[in-house]
């Protein structure tokens, strides 16, 4: 059985190509997740390619570093989003969900709002991540509808 390359072969092959990222912008560019963080003033400090193709496709305002957050929240959600911000700093984490129409299908995202933590232990910002998790809320509800 042949054995996988090392992290640092798997990092140095990487590095060798003339179009390579560093591995955590790899990393952090190729998941599906929404990605955001932001300082303890709520400025974005970090965003992934999909968050800004995402956010940009649906709400027509593009995330850049250097934005407040709350600039990206819709209106009749600006409060709520304001709230779960300040809360993520002071230590907590929440999740809430929303649907969203895109396109005309209604889509069903998770949101989470964290603390984000320095290598010390101290809160230095929010992370916010989101998630489509429209497939599984209609395999949740076929399952509903196949059971009765």
């Amino acid at each position: 059985m042949k054995s996988l390359p090392s992290n640092q072969k798997f990092t140095s092959s990487i590095q060798d190509t003339s179009t390579a990222e560093d591995p955590p912008s790899l990393l952090l560019n190729n998941l599906d997740e929404i990605l955001l963080l932001t300082d303890l003033d709520l400025k974005i400090i970090f965003v992934n390619t999909v968050t800004s193709k995402t956010i940009g496709n649906n709400i027509g305002i593009t995330p850049k570093e250097g934005m407040n957050i709350l600039e990206l929240a819709p209106a009749d959600r600006y409060h709520q989003i304001k709230d779960l911000c300040h809360r993520a700093l002071t230590g907590e984490t929440n999740a809430i969900e929303r649907e969203i129409d895109i396109d005309g299908s209604l889509c069903f995202f998770q949101s989470h709002f964290k603390p984000a933590f320095d290598s010390a232990g101290a809160i230095v910002g929010v992370l916010m991540t989101s998630k489509n998790i429209t497939k599984q809320k209609r395999l949740a509800e076929e399952q509903i509808k196949t059971e009765e």
